[in-house]
């Protein structure tokens, strides 16, 4: 309760109720147990319930990241084993696995002698220099890894754009047209090539407007060589 107290605000606690529905009720006896109670533990229980799901559930796939070459030394039997049980639904099989974890190891180790450069020292650079024809589980290990979100800003950043996507104007269009209205307004900075998108949407379906004109390469083509004739007679 030292937050009021530096803003001159003298801490109270709202009227409790029998039954409350709207809004937290808690039992307390003055206003620093009912804050406590009421935003402070579950504030500190939701911490770590995020700390648990994301790093501790997940501790066995996070010992992929041993297949790096610079931390291949740290890859044991143990952690060999906790990473097969952690992606083995998206493996090949047991025995072509561990297989291929031995041509791994022994490419990451004579990767200087082999390859004449510094080897890769992060996820981003593993997968970039790994055959996926040849080391077919270890790519699909590392390109798992690369897809775990850091962050839950780019969920929360789809939220915010719904907001805006979706007025009242677009209550009735439907899923897939409002997932690609907000593809399209959280991704703005990305390019787009509009002849393939109108090429596209010309040849979904049979149209009455023609919005794609057969043979406008060879019309452009007759255009040129008029005007450069034309030119030339001049």
């Amino acid at each position: 309760m030292h937050f009021p107290g530096r803003h001159h605000i003298d801490p109270t606690m709202p009227r409790r109720a029998g039954r409350q529905q709207h809004r937290e009720n808690v039992a307390a006896d003055t206003p620093s147990d009912y804050w406590k109670r009421a935003m402070y533990a579950p504030l500190v229980d939701h911490l770590v319930m995020e700390m648990r799901e994301k790093l501790i559930d997940r501790r066995e796939a996070f010992c992929g990241q041993y297949l790096i070459s610079t931390s291949i030394n740290e890859l044991t039997p143990g952690r060999i084993n906790s990473i097969f049980q952690a992606f083995q639904h998206d493996l090949t099989g047991r025995g072509e696995f561990d297989r291929e974890i031995t041509r791994w190891i022994a490419r990451c180790t004579e990767w200087e002698e082999e390859f004449q450069g510094p080897m890769p020292s992060t996820l981003m650079e593993t997968i970039i220099h790994t055959p996926k024809q040849l080391y077919r589980n270890c790519y699909t290990i590392v390109k798992t890894l690369l897809t775990y979100p850091v962050t839950t800003a780019s969920n929360e950043r789809s939220f915010s754009a719904m907001k805006r996507v979706k007025s009242y104007l677009r209550a009735t269009m439907g899923q897939q047209r409002l997932s690609s209205f907000a593809l399209l307004h959280i991704h703005k900075n990305k390019q787009i090539n509009v002849d393939d998108v109108i090429n596209r949407f010309a040849g979904a379906t049979n149209r009455r407007l023609a919005l794609v004109l057969e043979g406008r390469d060879e019309a452009e083509d007759q255009i040129d060589s008029a005007e450069s004739s034309d030119s030339d007679f001049e």
